[in-house]
C-alpha cells in the first residue's frame, strides 16, 4: 500500500504539497531506496484503493454479522471512522485491507504494468510520479471489483 499516481496524495502537512500517499511520505529515503533496488513492487496505491471506503453500507452489513467474533471485532475498529463519513478528504478507506486481501482473493484485482519514479525530498518527499521514460517498471493495482471484494471481506469475518 503506497503511492498516489493520478489521484491526490492523502497527506495533509504544512510543509508538503499533498502529492504524497501517507505511508511512501513516512519515510521518503526508504521509499526511494526500495524503488533503487532489483525487489519485483507490485503497487496498490490510492488511485485503486480509493474505490474501497469504509461506507456506512458496508458497515451495515458487518453490523448483520455481529455474532461472528472477528465480524464484531472489525465491526468496532471501523465503527470509529464513522465521523469520518462522507467528509471526502477524510474519508476512511480500506487501504490496507485491499493489499492484504489480493493475496487471498486476487481475481478481484486487475493489474497495469507503469513507470515511476519516487520524489525523495522537498515538498512533494514520497511522491509517487507516473513517467514516460526512465524511472522503474512496477505493477500496479489498476481497478478492482468493489463489490466482490466486500463480499469476500464480509466473508472472511463470519469465519
Amino acid at each position: 500500500m503506497g503511492g498516489a499516481l493520478k489521484v491526490d496524495g492523502n497527506v495533509r502537512d504544512y510543509e508538503h504539497d499533498g502529492s504524497a500517499e501517507w505511508n511512501a511520505y513516512w519515510d521518503p529515503p526508504a521509499t526511494y531506496s526500495l524503488w533503487q533496488s532489483q525487489v519485483p513492487i507490485t503497487l496498490f496505491s490510492l488511485d485503486c484503493t480509493n474505490h474501497v471506503p469504509v461506507t456506512m453500507d458496508f458497515l451495515q452489513r458487518l453490523a448483520l454479522q455481529r455474532q461472528y467474533p472477528l465480524a464484531d471485532l472489525a465491526g468496532q475498529c471501523w465503527a470509529m471512522t464513522v465521523g469520518t463519513i462522507p467528509s471526502y478528504e477524510y474519508v476512511y478507506h480500506m487501504w490496507d485491507t485491499l493489499t492484504t486481501g489480493y493475496l487471498g482473493a486476487p481475481q478481484h484485482i486487475s493489474f497495469r504494468n507503469a513507470r515511476t519514479k519516487i520524489i525523495p525530498n522537498g515538498p512533494s518527499a514520497g511522491r509517487t510520479e507516473e513517467i514516460t521514460e526512465g524511472g522503474r517498471l512496477i505493477r500496479v493495482a489498476a481497478s478492482v471489483d468493489v463489490e466482490g471484494f466486500l463480499n469476500y471481506v464480509l466473508e472472511l469475518f463470519r469465519q
